[in-house]
């Protein structure tokens, strides 16, 4: 079954402010930023210089695992500072943050990240 086109407010054409050309609410809010885990990059600007100038983020050094299998794929894109993470700003208690899986401690970050950049 195809899906059906709806009109979504704020679409061009429908004047200014929110839905059905009402004005915008004070309350209403918009997160705006921007934030993402690349490897070899720290934020999305590295990450798009990097693209820019062709350079390759895939490597077959540093992997964080050993294996030897003949489906795998020698190569893998590194994330930078697995490692690190700052506890006391997020007010995590050690004992947990250093048994958080490390993309929990990279989600917390970037989602801070993301609306820090919102604010600039």
């Amino acid at each position: 079954m195809a899906p059906i086109p709806q009109e979504h407010p704020g679409q061009p054409g429908q004047g200014q402010g929110g839905q059905g050309g009402r004005p915008l609410d004070p309350e209403d809010i918009v997160i705006t930023g921007m934030s993402g885990l690349y490897p070899t990059c720290n934020n999305v600007k590295e990450f798009s210089e990097k693209l820019y100038n062709m350079e390759n983020l895939v490597t077959s050094d540093k992997a964080r695992w050993k294996y030897n299998h003949p489906e795998l794929t020698e190569h893998c894109g590194n994330v930078p500072g697995l490692d690190k993470f700052d506890a006391q700003f997020f007010m995590v208690h050690y004992r947990l943050s250093n048994s958080m899986d490390a993309m929990s401690r990279k989600l917390l970050e970037h989602s801070y990240q993301a609306v820090f950049d919102a604010g600039e």
